[in-house]
């Protein structure tokens, strides 16, 4: 057949009309049986964005990207055009381990196994400028503990800086660990790749007080701006990361509204200080947290690439200045401590979700970081999973891949204007320091979080294992990390060795801060002292912190606490099923049941349905379970629901007595009278219900923080 031929019989087969919207409709509410359309068929997100059932081509017609191509301005569909690429993102994984010696152990092992990019977390005492001998609790914990220029040599004496990009966040003020940093890596200035970045901001909301003046942050922030210009350095050294406010609760339209806030601040605060928009442009890196939400997080790093493209155009015409670059991380708020192996699952979603949105690194979360120090074992899966996106997915080799998506387009523009008009309120109330400052950012990010949570309790908004299907058998996961405490405290004694005894050199500074913190740090200064010197003082500024957590957490305290209370009264929290009938009675209401209760770690009895009352107040008592849920139809709640409630309170009353599904308000009347305790529906609040259960028998008394 040749292609006339084809083209014939195409047309013959995709000859018939194309409804239109309002017909289809018409078709889609006639299905519903009189439903709502609206009610049944339209969600709502938390970005306040409606989803329909149904895109058309009319919905992306007017849009004012959709005829630009990959690589022109807004950016929206890339900022590349080149074709095919050899490595479409930088697989930019994270390596937490404790000492110098440890890292560097590691490094070497991921970087000959397809990682090419790296990110350094260093622990808590290094992002605030304390010395490990001086932060003995803290050190190690959470990242990599340095104390000195040396330390930061043998972490990093596995790779040619030249070759593989780091990415470094120094905490809210960037000169004693870029001070370091440089150090160490003397000699190779013009080739290093990646960032050695602060976001004082992300810093402040996290811990709600800074260690530095604001103005001083800036001063250094504008001084290594500028010294990267005079020495040729590429590294980019700010930071403007979403995640404190992803995983605070906050929606995609915050993200990305006080992304553009937090830059813009930035760029205004070096412009005072004699550093070009464009050029402090070119200094930046965004880092997102990419959620579940596989579409809209594609929306997401579409959407921040056209809001950063017009925000600069308002600034220069510099194409570079006008690119954003973006940094991805799968999202901590989603990963849950029960059934964790979901969690590769999720951030391997997550991370198709980053690659199809065009991010210019990626960095794949294991899936234990939850609740342990992520083990070799678990850093090889995430790490794999990026390796199989670009080597057998192959993610990349398309420009744009959801471009064209009458979904995605639509929903690129939705969430680009709504966070385009909070971010012009943001601006109009003063900026993002004032926003901070009077708890704006934090109030509406609890709102927001808010919301969630109650979806969550009422299990509406589902996490697989935790409040939906959980496996209560489940065994803990086996793999668990080398114990490296001993090594952290041979550290730790070490560079106590490093402290100076001597009055610290105090004299005026001849050239910039950045040339004499590099050379303080050259002379061996640890990074405690130049943190003094840098200016850092009591904590101040304080200012409501937004809460780090995890969606699952308050479910997982459940389980917690059902553990605990059996390993300390020998007994576990059981639930006796009342079942009623027949098993096609009874079933479906007690499935629901036993999972509904299992997510709160409660141990489920359940037997044959009975036939009579007496008998199922028999098989109650027998199973001497402080909880009971009758389970069956309707008709036989009618018939034998009364008497057994009122049997079981008459022989034990301090049993709890519940049913299954809602009843009648007559017939719920008449059960309340015979005792009755409450109803578990779809419509319960899960978590208060089995929290208070709990509190019942005293379990919540070894709630684990």
């Amino acid at each position: 057949m040749n292609q006339e031929d084809v083209k014939k019989t195409m047309e013959q087969i995709c000859d018939f009309p194309i409804p239109a919207t309002v017909s289809w409709k018409e078709t889609a509410e006639k299905s519903l049986k009189g439903a709502s359309y609206e009610r049944k068929l339209l969600t709502q997100t938390y970005e306040g964005i409606t989803i329909h059932p149904l895109y058309r081509k009319e919905d992306i017609a007017g849009l004012p990207f959709i005829n630009v191509m990959p690589g022109q301005f807004p950016y929206t569909r890339g900022t590349s055009t080149s074709l095919p690429v050899k490595t479409p993102w930088e697989i930019s994984q994270e390596i937490r381990e404790s000492t110098p010696e440890r890292f560097h152990c590691a490094l070497k092992h991921d970087i000959q196994r397809g990682q090419n990019s790296l990110v350094i977390m260093l622990d808590q005492n290094a992002k605030l400028g304390i010395d490990p001998f001086d932060g003995k609790e803290a050190a190690g914990k959470e990242g990599l503990s340095i104390c000195n220029a040396e330390d930061v040599k043998t972490a990093l004496q596995s790779i040619e800086a030249a070759d593989v990009p780091f990415h470094v966040e120094t905490g809210e003020h960037p000169l004693p660990v870029f001070s370091l940093f440089l150090a160490a890596l003397d000699g190779s200035v013009k080739e290093l790749k990646g960032s050695i970045a602060a976001d004082p901001f992300g810093a402040w909301v996290i811990k709600g007080e800074l260690t530095y003046k604001l103005e001083k942050i800036f001063n250094g922030m504008a001084e290594i701006v500028r010294w990267c210009q005079e020495q040729e350095c590429p590294v980019k050294t700010i930071l403007v990361s979403t995640s404190p406010y992803h995983n605070g609760g906050a929606s995609a339209v915050e993200e990305l509204a006080y992304a553009l806030a937090t830059a813009v601040t930035y760029i205004e605060e070096l412009k005072e200080r004699r550093i070009p928009p464009e050029e402090a442009a070119k200094k930046i890196r965004f880092q997102f947290s990419i959620g579940s939400d596989y579409f809209l997080e594609i929306a997401k790093l579409r959407a921040a690439r056209s809001l950063w493209a017009n925000v600069m155009a308002a600034y220069t015409e510099d194409e570079k200045a006008r690119k954003m670059n973006i940094h991805a991380r799968t999202s901590s708020w989603t990963k849950t401590l029960y059934d964790p192996y979901v969690n590769i699952l999720r951030a391997s979603s997550e991370a198709f979700s980053a690659a199809i949105g065009q991010a210019d690194s990626i960095q794949v979360s294991p899936f234990d970081e939850s609740f342990q120090k992520p083990t070799s074992f678990s850093r090889r899966i995430a790490r794999n999973t990026q390796v199989i996106l670009q080597e057998e997915a192959h993610i990349g080799k398309t420009a744009d891949a959801a471009g064209g998506s009458y979904y995605i387009e639509t929903m690129t523009n939705e969430l680009a204007e709504k966070a385009w008009k909070l971010f012009q309120e943001i601006e109009r109330k003063g900026g993002m320091t004032k926003a901070i400052e009077n708890g704006a950012v934090q109030k509406r990010v609890e709102d927001i979080s808010s919301r969630k949570e109650i979806d969550i309790n009422h299990r509406k908004k589902v996490f697989v294992g935790t409040n939906q299907y959980p496996d209560i058998e489940e065994n803990p996961v086996s793999v668990i990390p080398e114990d490296d405490s001993q090594e952290i405290e041979e550290f730790v004694q070490k560079t106590t060795s490093k402290k100076r005894t001597e009055d610290i050199e105090e004299r005026e500074t001849r050239a910039s801060i950045v040339y004499e913190g590099i050379e303080r740090a050259k002379k061996g200064w640890t990074l405690g002292q130049i943190a003094t010197w840098c200016g850092k003082q009591v904590p101040g500024n304080e200012i409501t912190s937004i809460e780090q957590k995890r969606g699952a957490e308050r479910f997982e305290t459940l389980r917690k606490n059902a553990l605990a209370f059996e390993e300390k009264s020998g007994e576990p929290l059981k639930t006796f099923l009342v079942n009623l009938g027949e098993l096609r009675d009874y079933k479906p209401r007690a499935d629901f049941v036993t999972g509904f209760f299992q997510t709160g770690g409660f141990k489920v009895i359940s037997e044959n349905g009975s036939l009579h009352a007496q008998e199922a107040v028999e098989k109650a008592m027998k199973a001497k379970a402080p909880f009971v849920v009758l389970c069956g139809k309707e008709e036989d709640y009618s018939t034998m629901a009364p008497e057994i409630i009122e049997g079981i309170k008459k022989t034990d009353p301090t049993v709890t007595v519940m049913i299954a599904g809602k009843t009648p308000d007559s017939l719920h009347t008449i059960l309340t009278e015979k005792g009755l305790d409450g109803t578990v529906s779809l419509g319960s609040n899960a978590y208060e219900l089995l929290k208070t259960l709990q509190q019942k028998k005293g379990a919540e008394a070894y709630e684990q923080a």
